[in-house]
């Protein structure tokens, strides 16, 4: 049931490789991925993974907040691909894929944020349009948070507010987070790595330790409210 599969994204800006057993979940988006780019990236990871392994893929919306070129990136996705790529010897290779049915829309916000009740249920409505699963993450950064990363303890609000009143359209959230708040400036082979403080970003700010656990603390007690409605 959706009440027990709420996920909460943590991007940590840190240099560290993680291994999945089971679940990898990986977000691109045309954002930043020209099209053909992006389906590679979400149809070909599998290969790159075990056989039972998911890898989940969230494909983020433009920042005009225009949900069409999502939908119809995971449509594509869903279908095989040849594409040219690396195999895992390290030899160039042309890569055939089954194609990957476990994408989903992520809402980053656009000219303006797109994380409240109205506007998730404007997206879920073309997500019906596109026969895919009425269902989506939310992006609690980037333009949902206008850049400002301890707004995202407000989003992440706005989203359990809607979890509580019954809503099951949002079945998670990613959220910028740290062990200490926002972020400092490095520029490899110009600032000195010594003299950074440990635990805070060097890329996007980030919500620090206390901040991240409230917004976990918030969303929990929300789904624990909606399975008693």
């Amino acid at each position: 049931m959706m009440d027990e599969r709420f996920h909460v994204i943590f991007h940590f800006f840190a240099r560290w490789w993680r291994d999945f057993e089971i679940f990898c979940h990986h977000r691109t988006g045309i954002t930043f991925q020209p099209f053909n780019a992006l389906l590679d990236d979400a149809v070909g990871l599998t290969h790159f993974f075990d056989a039972d392994q998911i890898t989940v893929v969230a494909v983020a919306l433009y920042t005009d907040g225009n949900i069409k070129i999502a939908t119809d990136a995971i449509q594509a996705a869903a279908g095989g691909h040849h594409f040219l790529s690396v195999h895992k010897n390290g030899q160039v290779a042309i890569v055939q894929t089954h194609g990957n049915p476990d994408c989903h829309v992520i809402l980053r916000g656009g000219k303006a944020p797109n994380y409240d009740a109205a506007s998730v249920e404007a997206a879920c409505q073309d997500l019906v349009k596109a026969k895919l699963p009425a269902t989506l993450m939310v992006d609690c950064s980037h333009a949902n948070s206008s850049k400002q990363h301890e707004k995202q303890l407000e989003v992440a609000k706005d989203i359990a507010s809607q979890i509580t009143g019954g809503s099951t359209s949002v079945f998670g959230v990613m959220v910028e987070s740290h062990l200490t708040a926002g972020a400092q400036k490095f520029t490899p082979g110009k600032d000195d790595a010594s003299k950074l403080a440990y635990g805070q970003s060097i890329t996007d700010a980030c919500l620090g330790w206390d901040d991240s656990l409230a917004s976990l603390d918030v969303l929990s007690q929300a789904v624990l409210a909606r399975r008693a409605r």
